[in-house]
């Protein structure tokens, strides 16, 4: 079962059955399909998905590009090739570039998690693609210790303002930033098995980044993806997340707060 957005953008549930029955019917396959495929990480569905990156949809062909890289995006590198080559250098000048979301894919599969750090912390490299690095992480993608270090790493970077094309950054396009790739852990928690197996070390990290959002000024989501995130982490580093947000969660973040309070069976009193 996959839980993917279907072409209304809204949540649904998608089961294998659901996908052979829509490769048997033959009729072009919908938003929640293409993505569903992309979670199940079978290879077999490659064909099914590579003609989509060619609809005359943007959001079909962004979706259809992001199921390749979960399925394999070494598999799939030459046609995500094929159509960053349709794109000249102008696409980079709009603000939703389909050629930087392109190759900062193929970035990703050609030079691997050192490629992208070393990309993001560069001062000669193109911003668009910069802005866009981690943009292939989502529900479907097959993550890994290496990934979260990465994003860990690039969120940091992010926070301290470390580059001069961070710095450059609009008010609204840094929050973005920053609330993209603090999501992109959010995903990756849903891994409970490789959520419960990470070393202390890179928890350490994460709770260190952790500890900076809630000191900044920004959006008040960030607070409740930290809290939701708890469900999933060791006891431990749980509460020590759990800890920073007393007495700074309001709405929806206080809901996912005391929500996780309730999974520990801890009370506010005792953090």
């Amino acid at each position: 079962m996959y839980e993917v957005f279907s072409d209304i953008n809204v949540l649904e549930k998608v089961t294998d059955e659901d996908i052979e029955k829509s490769i048997l019917e033959g009729h072009p396959l919908k938003s929640e399909i293409i993505m569903a495929m992309g979670c199940s990480h079978k290879i077999k569905y490659l064909p099914y998905i590579y003609p989509y990156l060619n609809d005359e949809r943007l959001y079909i062909r962004l979706r259809a590009a992001d199921s390749i890289m979960w399925i394999d995006g070494r598999k799939g590198l030459e046609k995500l090739k094929e159509k960053e080559q349709q794109f000249d250098e102008t696409d980079y000048e709009y603000e939703l570039s389909e050629k930087a979301l392109l190759n900062a894919k193929i970035l990703r599969v050609e030079k691997g998690v050192e490629g992208v750090r070393e990309y993001f912390f560069s001062e000669d490299a193109n911003e668009a693609i910069q802005y866009d690095l981690l943009t292939y992480y989502g529900e479907g993608y097959p993550y890994q210790a290496e990934d979260i270090e990465l994003i860990l790493e690039l969120l940091d970077g992010y926070i301290e303002k470390e580059m001069s094309w961070i710095r450059r950054l609009s008010r609204g396009d840094y929050s973005d930033a920053v609330l993209f790739t603090l999501d992109s852990i959010t995903y990756a928690s849903r891994n409970k098995d490789l959520f419960a197996n990470l070393d202390d070390s890179l928890y350490e990290q994460m709770y260190h980044v952790f500890k900076k959002i809630t000191e900044m000024r920004i959006n008040m989501y960030t607070k409740e993806a930290m809290a939701n995130m708890t469900i999933y982490m060791r006891k431990e580093y749980a509460i020590k997340v759990l800890q920073l947000l007393k007495g700074k969660a309001k709405g929806r973040a206080q809901t996912a707060y005391k929500r996780a309070l309730k999974f520990w069976r801890l009370d506010e009193s005792s953090l």
